[in-house]
């Protein structure tokens, strides 16, 4: 099955839906997040390089990318190809407050690309640290958006493994999930089986 094929005709799908382009789409953000990007964009890259290595947190890493938790942003360097199917990957699920917001990418090199993400408006803590004092009700959120986005055949199969990805904001009221480098499309019998699954799962 083409992954990208399913992936690029549902994005078409939710910008005819909006109404809105890339460019009109990171006016949605708030003052402390442009700032953060314009930082950046006027930074070279073996200052936001260094910047990677000192001041942020690396949560994730895969041989061909990595994942860094910076306040409440998300840094994800990777090559080209594999930024663009993160954006895309956001992009569908951009009305969904499980998933972190994707902002603007930044070319570093020759195939060498910096996606920063929004995590959360919102001041986060990591999900372990915050767990015992999140209302049962913002639990059950989290889960539903899980099987809203199980009934459209897609699932993040890392949600049920890595458990230091999982993050809250800091009144409690929002779980995000972190890493949506991957999502799996799944076949019908596959959406009855994850189904049962996300009746049955704690977090």
């Amino acid at each position: 099955m083409n992954t990208s094929k399913i992936i690029n005709s549902n994005i078409n799908a939710f910008k005819q839906q909006e109404g809105l382009m890339p460019e009109e789409a990171i006016k949605r953000f708030n003052g402390k997040t442009m700032e953060f990007a314009d930082k950046i964009l006027n930074s070279t890259s073996e200052e936001i390089i260094d910047f990677l290595k000192t001041k942020t947190k690396l949560i994730a890493q895969k041989p061909d990318s990595a994942l860094y938790l910076f306040d409440n942003f998300l840094l994800y360097r990777s090559n080209g190809e594999a930024s663009l199917q993160l954006e895309k990957n956001l992009e569908l699920f951009k009305t969904s407050n499980i998933t972190p917001k994707f902002v603007k990418y930044f070319q570093l090199g020759d195939n060498d690309f910096l996606s920063l993400l929004e995590l959360s408006p919102n001041n986060v803590v990591p999900y372990r640290q915050a767990a015992s004092q999140i209302p049962d009700n913002v639990k059950q959120k989290f889960v539903a958006e899980l099987q809203k986005l199980n009934n459209t055949g897609l699932i993040n199969r890392k949600i049920f493994t890595d458990k230091d990805l999982y993050f809250a904001t800091k009144d409690n009221k929002n779980i995000i999930f972190a890493d949506w480098s991957e999502i799996n499309i799944l076949s019908p019998q596959e959406k009855m089986q994850m189904d049962a699954t996300l009746k049955n799962i704690k977090i």
